[in-house]
């Protein structure tokens, strides 16, 4: 029942049910918006972030374009040019560009053929060796090549 100052009797039920029960960290209760944060930080189960693992192939791409220097210009496969296109000048893999290209960024385990068939990209690396380009790195099916 609350004094007319607005404040609990004592022993009187907290809203009309028991009282909420003490906090694990020290005896005070987590009943207010005010002592919330302190009982979500004890309470809660473990975030999911906390124990997420980067799969190595995943580590590998990210060190393959960490390779290519800042306004660099690339030719990347497809699914790797969205990575590249804040910090370089990037087209597509294809034969008529490597001529004007300084790096080449290709992923052979993918298994879109975009934009070139595994046959025509086995080519074109074939053809940007004899072009002057060399393996920076060659691993997990991640290639970049520079000249």
């Amino acid at each position: 029942m609350p004094t007319s100052q607005g404040r609990r009797a004592a022993g009187a039920r907290h809203r009309g049910g028991p009282r909420p029960t003490a906090h694990p960290g020290g005896g005070r209760w987590c009943g207010t918006w005010r002592s919330w944060p302190r009982c979500a930080a004890t309470t809660a189960p473990k975030p999911p972030w906390t124990t997420w693992r980067i799969e190595p192939r995943i580590a590998t791409a990210r060190q393959a374009l960490a390779m290519i220097p800042d306004g660099a210009v690339v030719a990347a496969w497809n699914r790797l040019a969205p990575h590249l296109i804040d910090r370089a000048t990037v087209t597509l893999l294809d034969p008529r560009e490597l001529p004007d290209v300084d790096w080449i960024a290709e992923d052979s385990a993918d298994d879109d053929a975009f934009p070139l068939t595994p046959a025509q990209r086995d080519q074109l690396i074939v053809a940007a060796k004899d072009d002057g380009f060399r393996v920076g790195l060659n691993r997990d099916g991640y290639l970049v090549m520079h000249r």
